[in-house]
């Protein structure tokens, strides 16, 4: 412990729990544009609007403030009915009868709040949000570890001397790892708030070997050259797994296996050599010998099968906010003002026809006026602006359908506001209402998304893309972009992680060994645990998002843990360590299940899981080979 504590101290005054989500998923997307930092206020109705945006403008950081009453300054000759419907497009249902600013800019959310008493929502409040949430997590999951570890090891080590031993060793590796992370500058927030309880877990596997094999020697000097190997070869396949995160485009999922791998080296030392230093000035306890488990092989076969239709229904989303527990204030704060604004992502579409003036075609004005009622039907959009509701309005006034408007009939009138609008844009470079770029070449369509997920957004992106695909290309600016974006490239990274930490720990297992056979057992059993993963995520109904790539990396690395003890031990009794080591870590990621962080739970449940199935092939494929005769 004091170890832990002297590597602490270096990196204490750099912990912190910071979180920057839009950041995570524009590198997750480094082709994505990133959207402008920007909150939304919402205010009462007896709010003085202009003062408040005046107080807002002057906070560091801001460097726009727009109220919900100037969305249609720049609308040039429209009916005045239709304003409210545009400011709703834009800014938000409560701007037709609530007030509302928008702010701009590197602005502190809690200063906004201050200065105007309203609910602020955004991505920087949910980073706020995470942060605190994660800081108050990580003190909580440390208590129960602590208790339930103790608990599970009191069976697994014999005695309540070596269940402190054990504890205290691991915890030192977790304050050494901590100090690491301070040291580099990095946070233990977002993906990293699951490095400590992951290390803490993992390195209880190496004390209990340890343990089993001083209980049967006798001795901890003899113990410690028995298993000091085989544990150093699950470390380095552990850490391999993590390395192989460094193939991810996200510096946060380098920076993560990276530490991961770190925390593995720590683990070991620390869960390995410090108890076998402290179990040299007392006789060592003998551990019980527990029930090995046996499956027959038609439940295994039925076990894949399970398993193999739960990754069928496996898939991907990413939702702002997903991560933090359902109760938190934030969260249902920001669901709240979705609900009253009918959506809080505005997305900005550019309707590019490639063409300069291409605006003026009627076949690409048939196209916009499509794309635009296509997004009005779409569940995941709260409202649209764009130039089609102009020429519906005239065309309204005409008495004619709008595809007539386009071909026959008065359009003086269409032309004099495209005029008006240009000169109205021309004197204000900030207007809300761009409806064309410069050379007329493309529309712009303001939308605005409801607070669907990731992959709603998808669904909606797509089938706009398709609507547009005759007229031209469509852009799109904003953080569902962006998030849209990072969905997309989850699955790749998986399946990138996968094969290199795959290879990595086939690699270090096939030279150990130096057996064919038994490599092509340890593909068998690294697949089973891999597909342990992937299926028990689909059954559970948890969508996979870029937290559970560490997940897979993780599983892929112990999965040959067990096997390699097997493996290259002849002590018959190598199997007792095996299964209570296995029973260990099933425990200590059960319970993860009592964090308040969804994805937390549900990586807990999966892990624990893919543990278990592990276990019962790594046993199959001992039998197989005659490394168990029970």
């Amino acid at each position: 412990m004091l170890l832990g504590v002297a590597l602490l101290a270096p990196g204490v005054r750099g912990l912190d729990v910071r979180v920057d989500l839009v950041a995570l998923y524009g590198r997750l997307a480094p082709d994505a544009p990133r959207p402008p930092d920007r909150l939304l206020v919402d205010l009462p109705g007896d709010a003085d609007l202009a003062a408040l945006a005046a107080r807002v403008a002057a906070l560091p950081g801001a460097t726009r403030v727009v109220a919900a009453d100037e969305a249609g300054a720049d609308l040039g000759d429209l009916p005045p009915e239709e304003v409210p419907r545009i400011t709703h497009a834009l800014r938000g249902k409560p701007a037709t009868d609530r007030r509302m600013l928008t702010v701009d800019g590197p602005v502190e959310p809690d200063a906004v709040r201050r200065v105007t008493g309203g609910r602020v929502v955004g991505a920087t409040v949910m980073d706020a949000a995470h942060a605190a949430a994660a800081a108050r997590e990580l003190r909580w999951l440390a208590g129960v570890l602590l208790v339930g570890l103790g608990l599970a090891l009191r069976p697994a080590l014999g005695a309540w001397r070596e269940v402190f031993v054990v504890l205290g060793s691991v915890g030192a590796g977790c304050l050494a790892l901590a100090g690491c992370v301070g040291f580099l500058g990095a946070s233990l927030g977002g993906p990293n708030l699951l490095l400590l309880p992951l290390v803490a877990v993992l390195g209880l596997a190496d004390a209990v070997h340890l343990a089993h094999a001083a209980g049967r020697s006798g001795r901890a000097e003899a113990a410690l050259a028995a298993v000091a190997l085989p544990c150093a070869l699950t470390s380095l396949t552990s850490a391999l797994a993590f390395l192989a995160l460094l193939v991810s485009p996200s510096p946060a999922v380098r920076q993560f296996g990276l530490l991961a791998a770190v925390g593995m080296g720590l683990a070991w030392v620390t869960g390995l050599v410090l108890p076998a230093a402290a179990l040299t000035f007392r006789a060592p306890v003998r551990p019980p010998v527990p029930w090995v488990p046996r499956a027959h092989p038609g439940v295994l076969g039925a076990v894949v099968v399970v398993l193999l239709c739960g990754a069928g229904l496996t898939r991907t989303d990413l939702r702002l906010g997903g991560e933090l527990p359902g109760d938190d204030p934030v969260l249902l704060e920001t669901r709240a003002v979705d609900a009253a604004l009918g959506g809080i992502h505005p997305v900005r579409m550019v309707l590019d026809t490639r063409t300069p003036d291409g605006t003026a075609d009627v076949d690409a004005a048939r196209g916009l006026l499509r794309l635009h009622q296509g997004l009005e039907s779409d569940p995941a959009v709260g409202a649209v602006f764009s130039y089609a509701d102009v020429l519906r309005w005239i065309a309204r006034g005409q008495g004619m359908e709008p595809a007539r408007l386009l071909v026959s009939g008065p359009r003086g009138r269409a032309r004099g506001f495209e005029k008006a609008h240009a000169e109205a844009v021309a004197r204000s470079e900030s207007s809300p209402v761009a409806l064309f770029d410069a050379d007329r070449s493309a529309w712009v369509l303001h939308v605005r998304l409801r607070d669907a997920g990731a992959a709603a957004w998808a669904e909606t992106l797509a089938r706009a893309q398709a609507a547009a695909r005759p007229v031209g290309r469509l852009s799109v600016e904003g953080y569902p972009a962006l998030v849209v974006a990072a969905r997309e490239r989850i699955v790749p990274e998986l399946l990138r992680v996968i094969g290199v930490s795959a290879l990595a720990v086939l690699v270090v297992l096939g030279l150990r060994t130096r057996s064919l056979r038994t490599t092509a057992m340890g593909v068998g059993v690294l697949s089973g645990t891999a597909l342990g993963v992937l299926g028990t995520l689909g059954l559970l109904g948890v969508p996979l998002t870029h937290t559970h790539v560490f997940v897979v990396a993780l599983a892929v690395g112990i999965a040959v843990d067990g096997w390699i003890h097997l493996a290259t031990s002849d002590d018959p009794h190598t199997s007792d360590a095996v299964v209570w080591s296995a029973f260990v870590w099933v425990v200590g990621f059960a319970l993860l299940g009592f964090s308040h962080f969804p994805t937390v739970r549900g990586m807990g449940a999966v892990l624990a899981v893919a543990v278990a199935v592990n276990l019962l092939l790594t046993l199959a494929a001992a039998r197989q080979t005659g490394r168990i005769t029970l």
